[in-house]
């Protein structure tokens, strides 16, 4: 699960996010590691500069909260103090059953 808002290399990799009109992204470098996610600079087709979170899901437990977080931002859009989800994307991880 990938989550796209304002603000380990990985290659030449880019992605198109659901909802997102900026184009393609592009992962620069990561910038922060939590408990559970990255965080990632990022910039778009247009050069925008973004934030790229990488939500790793093993399991269905993992990804039901990652589309949660995902829903949370949905309903908080435009609110204050809320950053704005710009797009979301749930992709298989190489080699099988876990989404990212």
């Amino acid at each position: 699960m990938g989550s796209l808002v304002p603000c380990s290399e990985l290659g030449d990799e880019s992605f198109d996010f659901d909802g997102y009109e900026g184009g393609r992204v592009y992962p620069q470098r990561q910038i922060a590691e939590g408990g559970y996610s990255y965080i990632f600079r990022a910039r778009d087709a247009k050069g925008k500069t973004l934030c790229l979170k990488k939500i790793p899901a093993q399991n269905s437990e993992q990804l039901k909260a990652a589309l949660a977080e995902v829903k949370m931002f949905q309903l908080m859009k435009g609110k204050p103090g809320f950053l704005q989800l710009l797009g979301s994307r749930t992709m298989s991880l190489r080699g099988g059953d876990s989404k990212e």
